[in-house]
Formats: C-alpha cells, structure tokens, sequence
C-alpha cells in the first residue's frame, strides 16, 4: 500500500507540475479530495477538473499535457460530442490513472474558482475542490463505489455544505448536465439515508476537528 501511495504522489506531482508550469487552472477532485475535505482514504487513481471553454480549448491544453509526459489511454464524450473526459497516464508511475475532466459536470470554471489552496500529500499543494462540490459531483456520478464519499461528505458537512451542493446541482441541470434526472432529489434521498433510526450521525470534517481542538488528549494514541 505505501508503495502505490508514492506512485500515486509521483503522478500528482507531475501533474500539478505541468499544469502550473504552462499556466492551466485546475483543481483536485474525486478520492484525493474527499481525503482533504472529508476523510483520508485510499485511491488509485488521481482526478482533475480542468476548465476549457470548448472542444478545441481542450485539445489545446491536451497536446499541452502530452508533451509533459502524459499519454492518453481513453477519452469519453457527452451526448453531442463535446470532450468531457480524458484518462492519461504517465510513465513516472504508469499504473496510475490521470483523468481530466473537461466537461464531466458542466461546473468546472466553479469548482476551480472557488477551490482552496490545501496539501493533498507530503510535498504537493494545490487547489482542491470544496466540500460541496465533491457532493454534487458524487451524486452526478450516480456510481455505487461513490456511495461512502457521499457519506463522509454529507456527515462531515454542514447544513451550509448541503445548501450549496444543491446550488451545484442545480447550476450542474441547468446547463444540461443530467437530462431526465432530478440531482436534486437525489441529494435529499442520499442524505435520508445517511440517518439512522437511533437519530445519530458520525462526526467528522470541520465537527471533528473543534472537538480535537478542545480535547488534545483525544488524538493521541
């Protein structure tokens, strides 16, 4: 396991390095920022969102990519052809996954945006997609390995966590995301099931933490 943690850190390394050097905004998300905002947990792969204004934008930045090392393995439309994912690899760590999400949720410029500056790992700081953000794109996802994030992020969150996710979603609908689907309510059944029948939730995120901070003993094993 250490040892696909520091192939996992060498791919993200070389991308954050690549895509600072040539100027290209971004922001992690997916595993590695639930394990920021919500949880650490263990990841193979390494997700990035990247705004492009179009198609040709993309392709752009990708022959950018590509000429730092990263070979393109797959790449995924939405319905009418627009890019919307492309997996890499690169040959640092090349059993590691590297998808750039170009139009995945139709958000991108938002997510990046409002994204903070935070360590991912030791010796890699980025920008990292916000708490409620993660949801949204969890819940668009619509994936069962993506059910425990959905957890994690829901209880660690807040009331205003859960307000602005559904802002997401509804900005994620609006510019035709998920056709035929109601995110919204998605969220809301996600969340229900989130409690249980003794009225209790875990805590954990920024809840977590004050707790620690008042508890010092706590932490120490």
């Amino acid at each position: 396991m250490a040892a696909l943690k520091e192939r996992l850190l060498a791919s993200l390394r070389k991308a954050i390095t690549a895509l600072e050097d040539e100027g290209i905004p971004f922001a992690v998300v997916g595993g590695l920022a639930v394990g920021v905002r919500a949880e650490p947990r263990i990841t193979r792969d390494i997700d990035l969102v990247v705004p492009v204004a179009d198609d040709a934008e993309g392709e752009a930045k990708l022959l950018v990519l590509q000429r730092r090392g990263f070979a393109i393995e797959s790449v995924f439309e939405r319905k009418g052809g627009r890019l919307s994912t492309v997996r890499t690899r690169h040959p640092v760590a090349p059993e590691v996954l590297v998808d750039f999400l170009l139009s995945n949720c139709l958000i991108e410029a938002e997510i990046v945006e409002q994204a903070g500056r935070e360590v991912v790992a030791h010796g890699a700081e980025c920008l990292v997609a916000q708490s409620w953000h993660l949801l949204a794109m969890k819940v668009l996802a619509n994936r069962k390995k993506d059910q425990a994030d959905i957890q994690l992020l829901i209880e660690g969150g807040t009331k205003a966590t859960v307000r602005k996710a559904r802002e997401a979603l509804d900005l994620m609908q609006k510019r035709g995301a998920a056709p035929g689907r109601n995110l919204e309510a998605e969220l809301a059944r996600h969340i229900r099931e989130v409690g249980t029948s003794k009225g209790e939730r875990r805590v954990g995120g920024r809840r977590l933490k004050a707790l620690i901070a008042r508890n010092p003993r706590w932490s120490r094993r």
